[in-house]
């Protein structure tokens, strides 16, 4: 039996804090952006409530599975990361199933998406044509193992989407992340270099090293 690692783990989990101080940060400043192209409570207004049951039935806009209270969770079309620069807004905000939306964050945290593709089309593009390793294209085998039925269910769950989006999207929002995504990087990039920086003048005025 291999020992545990505590090192390795210990070593994981003081990347992971940096990181959360860097992902909070963009998360406010994302909030904040969409609070100036849409106020707070328009994602919560019965009239996109009732576009979101007329368009979606009460089902997962992913895979198409009713929705249940225990198992709903709240998903942003584009993630609301530094990668794919998502808002808060009518249009990017719809209920999920938690397994899609615990799924989908494989694609969110990819750098790079292919030209022209949005991270929540790439999650609908795993037909099982990415390699026999890919886990989200196992996913979709899973929930359709004939391929021509998942590759109709995922076309269908893709014209869906673009088809709400393009109705309820803000006209502000639609050209905004291509723009935003790089300022993000940016800020998320200095909040960690200012948390490395703060914390080592911390613990060097409290804890001098030993001369």
């Amino acid at each position: 039996m291999l020992a545990f690692d505590a090192a390795s783990k210990l070593a994981v989990a003081g990347g992971r804090a940096k990181s959360d101080v860097a992902n909070k940060l963009v998360s406010m400043a994302l909030h904040k952006v969409s609070q100036r192209i849409a106020p707070p409570t328009a994602v919560r207004s019965s009239a996109y409530q009732d576009a979101v049951r007329q368009a979606f039935q009460n089902r997962c806009p992913y895979c198409g599975e009713v929705l249940r209270e225990q198992t709903t969770v709240l998903e942003h079309l584009d993630a609301m990361n530094q990668f794919r620069a998502g808002l808060h807004v009518p249009g990017n905000v719809l209920p999920a199933c938690r397994q899609c939306n615990l799924e989908k964050r494989r694609d969110d945290q990819e750098e790079q998406l292919p030209a022209g593709v949005r991270g929540w089309e790439l999650f609908l593009q795993h037909d099982g044509t990415h390699g026999a390793g890919c886990n989200t294209c196992s996913y979709w085998a899973g929930k359709w193992p004939d391929p021509a039925l998942r590759g109709a269910r995922l076309a269908e769950g893709r014209q869906r989407i673009a088809e709400f989006r393009d109705e309820h999207l803000p006209p502000a929002c639609k050209d905004l992340a291509s723009t935003l995504a790089p300022l993000l990087q940016t800020m998320y990039e200095a909040a960690q270099a200012y948390a490395d920086e703060a914390t080592e003048k911390l613990v060097e005025d409290l804890v001098p090293k030993e001369t």
